[in-house]
């Protein structure tokens, strides 16, 4: 579903190809920076820019990396689009770009509509061992973030951390045990309880 979006002007029109050739040409981070600011300031619908995710290298790959920093900076401009990427996904050609996703669901919240679906691939993704680490930390993140309001996944997401453990590099296992401390309520009293969602 693309996100609902105003009558896409002259200007933005000129925007988008001015970005384009922009992202074509330079990824340097400070450039980036750059863009994404003046999407903000500019107050640029994100939804008008969507056909750049789905054009050839290096354009989309650096659009995804463009959108990481407006998620950094100002969540609420992603937001209405999330469940677009989320939902295309597989008609994306970028590589890793559930990494870039994990990162949206992490920092700008998951939609209403696609709550279940996007829990689901969440911990599908912490489990599966081809997806990279950074991939993972996000998704946990976000997980973590869900489980303040929907404590139900909390004993499962606890369990899902374990089962990781020493399958990783020493930096994750680092990660992971400091990220149980400090969602403190993963912890010892959720195990009393088995309260999680059933495995797959």
């Amino acid at each position: 579903m693309k996100p609902k979006k105003k009558h896409t002007s002259v200007k933005t029109v000129s925007f988008a190809d001015e970005l384009s050739s922009s992202l074509k040409e330079n990824n340097s981070d400070l450039k980036l920076r750059q863009w994404a600011d003046r999407i903000i300031n500019e107050q640029i619908q994100l939804a008008d820019l969507i056909p750049l995710i789905h054009m050839e290298y290096p354009v989309a790959i650096r659009f995804s990396w463009m959108i990481g920093g407006i998620c950094e900076k100002k969540p609420q401009v992603v937001f209405p689009c999330i469940h677009y990427f989320f939902s295309n996904q597989h008609k994306i050609q970028i590589s890793n770009f559930d990494r870039s996703l994990a990162k949206m669901f992490w920092l700008c919240g998951i939609p209403a509509e696609i709550v279940g679906e996007v829990i689901d691939t969440l911990f599908k993704w912490v489990l599966d061992s081809k997806i990279t680490v950074t991939t993972k930390r996000y998704a946990l993140f976000a997980l973590a973030n869900y489980a303040a309001v929907q404590p139900g996944i909390k004993n499962e997401l606890r369990m899902v951390i374990e089962d990781q453990s020493g399958k990783h590099s020493a930096s994750f296992e680092k990660f992971a045990k400091k990220f149980l401390e400090q969602n403190s309520a993963l912890n010892s009293e959720d195990k009393k309880q088995n309260t999680g969602r059933k495995s797959d």
